[in-house]
């Protein structure tokens, strides 16, 4: 269970809540250009894009939940349970599986209308990691500096989605979720009038009226209508501290606290919460252990390099101030 949404202030910003019940490695992970990318039933890539997002490292093979390349383009990952379906081989497409995907897309795309192009010729391959480590099903937020789509691969084929709510939560599939937000179009960050609500008395008054009705529960549905109202009210500022602080308000509005969601492997809740700066190739982020806001600069470390450079998710880097 998770939220990502893709933000426009003064520059672009990108991010997820991380919502799982169980635990991974997760850490930052920066792929330079010159880092040898291996695929299952593709020709390798020798020099690319860097990126630079938070995932897992397997047998020296980057595993990410949400990454962005150097040209702003950024990719995030999100469960997509008893919808997610993955296809046989196909001799007149490209097959990469979805892990594979997104280092392809991220390696080789600079912008929305070049992952659009590129996904006509790619088939999404039904290939686990490893016998040990199956596919994940998930759709994807996808995001460049100025636009979002959804990529799905459901049992009706391929679906591109653009999203100009720049925002992706779980189940159920996106159309389904922007018929559901339909629903939700008269609320407003307008105070109303007590009678327009059918309270009996003024003595009820309180601002914040206008969002009367706005879901607070953690389901996907409801983190969909609750994250687009709170992102739609941001107000820019021509401060990054502000903006990044903005960013993560939106988040925090559907952040999963530990204890309020029981499932059969314990309690799910956010472990972390990203935001890059996509304009600017930096990263802040929080976690459950430490709810500071940390950065980290791509431009910091060797992009030219061929090899990849792990950081410590949980190391405490200065915080943002």
């Amino acid at each position: 269970m998770c939220t990502a949404i893709n933000v426009k202030l003064k520059d672009t910003y990108f991010g997820r809540n991380l919502d799982l019940d169980y635990l991974f490695d997760a850490r930052i992970i920066i792929v330079p250009r010159n880092y040898k990318i291996v695929f299952k039933k593709e020709e390798s890539i020798f020099s690319h894009y860097a990126m630079m997002g938070v995932g897992t490292v397997i047998d020296d093979y980057p595993l990410f939940a949400d990454v962005i390349n150097e040209k702003g383009l950024s990719i995030a990952g999100l469960n997509f349970p008893f919808n997610a379906k993955y296809y046989k081989f196909d001799a007149n497409k490209k097959n990469f599986a979805t892990y594979e995907l997104v280092l392809y897309l991220l390696a080789t795309c600079k912008n929305i209308s070049e992952v659009k192009t590129t996904l006509k010729k790619i088939n999404v391959l039904d290939e686990d990691f490893s016998p040990s480590i199956k596919l994940t099903p998930l759709h994807f937020l996808i995001s460049d500096v100025n636009s979002s789509i959804v990529l799905e691969t459901t049992s009706e084929g391929m679906k591109i989605y653009d999203n100009k709510f720049n925002i992706l939560t779980n189940n159920p599939p996106f159309k389904y979720q922007l018929e559901y937000l339909s629903s939700f179009d008269k609320l407003t960050n307008q105070s109303l009038d007590p009678k327009s609500i059918s309270l009996s008395s003024q003595a009820f008054y309180s601002y914040g009226s206008g969002g009367y009705g706005l879901p607070g529960d953690y389901s996907s549905a409801s983190r969909f209508i609750k994250a687009n109202f709170v992102k739609n009210y941001l107000v820019p500022s021509n401060k990054e501290l502000e903006n990044v602080r903005s960013f993560f308000s939106v988040l925090d509005s559907v952040y999963m606290p530990y204890g309020s969601i029981k499932t059969p492997l314990g309690y799910e809740h956010t472990r972390y919460t990203t935001c890059y700066n996509t304009s600017r190739g930096i990263l802040y982020y929080k976690t459950y252990e430490n709810p500071n806001i940390n950065e980290i600069l791509m431009s910091k470390y060797n992009l030219d390099n061929s090899s990849l450079t792990l950081v410590d998710f949980n190391k405490h880097f200065d915080p943002l101030n």
